[in-house]
């Protein structure tokens, strides 16, 4: 994790969701793309831990500006980056947001998802961590 921009949400600590829900990182999936290769794990992990703050403002302003379609289509696109950490409450929280943009579309319905995903990211960034620093990455 090199030379990489400095983010507001990048450190930010944990913050437990209003839903409670605790983020399992499965590596196995990662581990069979790449062959257990660790470089090609370390870049994978890089890649996720840079685009998740761009995401989080993205869906952040998509919110506030009531594009829900476009809010759907990100939760969409985020969900297939991070199934490669395995089927947690992250992948179940951006599913539901992703349906919920297009099903039943509110900013009431939607914030309390935006919320409980917004936690869940801060905690896999920071698991992420753990893992790339276990893998040599830094």
């Amino acid at each position: 994790m090199s030379d990489r921009p400095y983010h507001p949400f990048a450190d930010a600590p944990l913050q437990g969701g209003s839903s409670g829900k605790v983020l399992d990182i499965q590596y196995d999936q990662l581990e069979e793309l790449t062959g257990s290769d660790p470089e090609f794990m370390v870049e994978i992990l890089e890649m996720i831990v840079e685009q998740t703050p761009e995401v989080l403002e993205e869906m952040d302003a998509l919110l506030a500006s009531a594009s829900f379609a476009d809010l759907s289509g990100k939760a969409h696109k985020y969900k297939s980056t991070i199934n490669i950490l395995g089927g947690n409450a992250l992948t179940e929280v951006t599913k539901d947001l992703e349906i919920q943009s297009k099903q039943n579309p509110t900013t009431e319905n939607l914030t309390p998802l935006i919320a409980d995903f917004k936690s869940l990211c801060t905690d896999m960034l920071r698991q992420l961590r753990i893992k790339l620093q276990q893998l040599g990455a830094g």
